[in-house]
């Protein structure tokens, strides 16, 4: 058993003061024997009394001059082993108590971990199993079956889902249902949409270009890698030497390949390069009232943006073209720009615009022009 450090300094004190009253009790008896042992001295003149210390008196003072001495060792100021032994319970304890709580933390931790994990392996199989139970429907081809794949599999909790897969698809039915999720009440979900929608229109919008002159400011789209661009005659002003092409931030230089003629459309070519296409359909049936939507770009503007519209039908221009009118608010710089339909079909291309509509050349027009310079 560990005895303190105050214990055993008391029992050396005891065992200490125990031999000196011995020793000194030894003494004093020795002393008193030799007194009786001496001869008696001769008388003298009374002389005043000189108190002598007895024996006794002796060893008292000694026994209390030893105590003052160890009581001063025992209040010597401890050291610093002294204070550690002290609180080394108070220690020993803490310490306990942090492993404890630190082997806690580091265990629940690992568990929230594992049931993420867990959660997320879940919702990997469940995703699965919505997709393969709508596959017949997305792979239909029927825009009808499309969107309503898309739209349940919106209405299982799945948004990003729905979304995920309608941005792969780039369908009619797919975009029909983007635009759809894109109206939901919830917010998350429709700025889920929004953001699938922006992301398809983004993708086609890397087809469009700027096409400038010192005369004129307009849009223009690849119809072939080979770097051929469509656009109105009147955005490049006859200016026919300072052609430019801006496409991703890079300027081109580019020639005209075909006759100028301002009121319709001509046919750009830079060298050097392999550009990203928007296909050109041979004819797209368009209705009154189809939404569809204009790739374009306001002047001043770094980054390309899109508005949607209306199709309000065909009208005949006093030159004898037959264009189609769409119901629209477009800015300054968007002749030229593709306007397409929810399949992402190019429908026509800007060539006039009003405060609240614009006219497009038809795809069948544009195409018939196209093929005539490939």
């Amino acid at each position: 058993m560990a005895i303190s450090a105050s214990g055993a300094l008391k029992t050396s004190k005891q065992v200490f003061l125990t031999m000196v009253f011995l020793i000194c009790f030894f003494l004093a008896s020795l002393d008193s024997g030799i007194a009786g042992q001496q001869p008696v001295p001769t008388q003298s003149p009374p002389q005043a009394a000189t108190p002598t210390p007895t024996p006794s008196s002796l060893v008292e003072e000694r026994i209390k001059t030893l105590e003052q001495q160890v009581n001063r060792l025992e209040d010597k100021p401890k050291d610093v082993w002294d204070k550690l032994n002290a609180i080394s319970g108070l220690i020993s304890g803490g310490l306990v108590a942090a492993i404890g709580i630190i082997a806690t933390y580091l265990y629940n931790e690992r568990q929230r971990k594992n049931a993420e994990a867990q959660k997320q392996r879940e919702i990997a199989i469940l995703q699965v199993q919505t997709i393969q139970s709508f596959m017949p429907q997305l792979q239909s081809g029927q825009p009808k079956e499309v969107e309503a794949a898309l739209l349940a599999i919106a209405a299982l909790g799945n948004a990003q889902l729905a979304t995920e897969l309608a941005a792969i698809y780039r369908t009619e039915g797919a975009i029909s249902a983007l635009s759809k999720i894109a109206s939901s009440s919830n917010r998350a979900v429709a700025e889920q949409a929004e953001k699938s929608l922006e992301a398809l229109f983004n993708s086609l919008t890397e087809t469009v270009v700027l096409v400038s002159t010192g005369r004129g400011q307009g849009c223009g789209f690849f119809v072939s890698q080979e770097g051929l661009v469509v656009t109105p005659g009147y955005v490049i002003g006859q200016d026919l030497e300072n052609i430019k092409v801006v496409f991703k931030g890079t300027e081109y230089k580019a020639r005209l390949v075909s006759p100028y003629e301002k009121e319709k459309l001509v046919l750009l070519k830079l060298e050097n390069g392999i550009f990203p296409v928007l296909p050109i359909p041979e004819k797209v049936l368009v209705e009154s009232g189809e939404e569809v939507f204009v790739l374009g770009r306001e002047w001043q503007q770094e980054a390309w943006s899109f508005a949607s519209g209306e199709i309000e039908g065909y009208t005949l221009m006093s030159s004898g073209e037959r264009y189609i009118r769409v119901k629209v608010v477009v800015h300054p710089g968007y002749a030229g720009a593709p306007v397409i339909n929810r399949k992402s079909e190019v429908v026509g291309v800007i060539i006039s615009k009003g405060d609240t509509y614009a006219s497009l050349i038809p795809v069948e027009s544009v195409s018939e022009f196209v093929t005539q310079f490939r």
